[in-house]
């Protein structure tokens, strides 16, 4: 009797610890995913608008073949009716990235940040929408696993991405001032939060003046090369990491 008593309480703690798992399985990924954002340096108080004419500046001394590639801006009254279709609302100066330029073409070499392409709005949200999607095609169990290491990437907008589907993203849910702009790692694991729009431009911009984002050939191929030791510096001088592996 006293035998089984103790199996039944082995099998009811068991039970509870399972289900105390599978509760907060979500959060502790999520949370080891998707870190919260470090202390972060001061937004930069440069105008949004004088950021973008001065990198638009550099890139066409430095780099005019991507500055080519790049589509016209957005009208306020498109933006409007993308956020109205998509159920989204940019701010401000998200808002001006897409009016200066629209993402660039597929073709051609990425930029402004190196490797990684400009994203146009309507296929940033597209694209956002589609990652949910394609996991309502799995069986309900295997769904709720995928979903619980990819929900943190519903509300990601992406801004700069690169073939793997790693870049600069913006999270709707989040404000800026909380990290809501930030780049991923995810192979890695690694974050750069930055307290606005404005940081990391500021950041691409000293990149193009200090010669750390240039264009090489090869051959007959132009490419925009990145130092990346000395682009990490700059990273941080206007963003904070989640760790050391940056």
């Amino acid at each position: 009797m006293q035998k089984r008593i103790i199996w039944i309480l082995f099998f009811c703690i068991a039970a509870i610890s399972a289900f105390i798992i599978i509760l907060t399985f979500p959060y502790g990924v999520k949370k080891y995913l998707y870190p919260s954002a470090p202390p972060m340096p001061a937004a930069v108080a440069t105008p949004m608008e004088q950021l973008l004419k001065e990198l638009e500046i550099e890139m066409r001394a430095k780099s005019p073949e991507v500055l080519k590639s790049f589509l016209p801006g957005l009208h306020d009254f498109e933006i409007d009716r993308i956020e109205q279709e998509a159920g989204i609302k940019l701010p401000p100066d998200i808002r001006k990235l897409y009016k200066w330029h629209n993402g660039q073409r597929s073709a051609g070499i990425a930029g402004p940040i190196p490797g990684n392409r400009f994203i146009s709005l309507q296929e940033a949200v597209a694209e956002k929408n589609n990652l949910w999607r394609k996991n309502h095609d799995q069986n309900r169990a295997r769904r709720a696993f995928l979903n619980s290491f990819i929900k943190h990437r519903k509300t990601w907008l992406p801004i700069f991405e690169d073939i793997s589907g790693d870049g600069y993203f913006y999270d709707m849910a989040k404000r800026e001032a909380q990290g809501g702009v930030f780049f991923c790692a995810s192979e890695t694991n690694t974050y750069v939060f930055f307290p606005s729009i404005r940081n990391l431009l500021a950041g691409v911009l000293k990149c193009y003046k200090s010669n750390i984002f240039k264009t090489a050939t090869y051959g007959n191929k132009n490419t925009l090369e990145d130092e990346y030791y000395q682009s990490r510096t700059i990273w941080l001088e206007f963003g904070s990491a989640n760790n050391q592996k940056l």
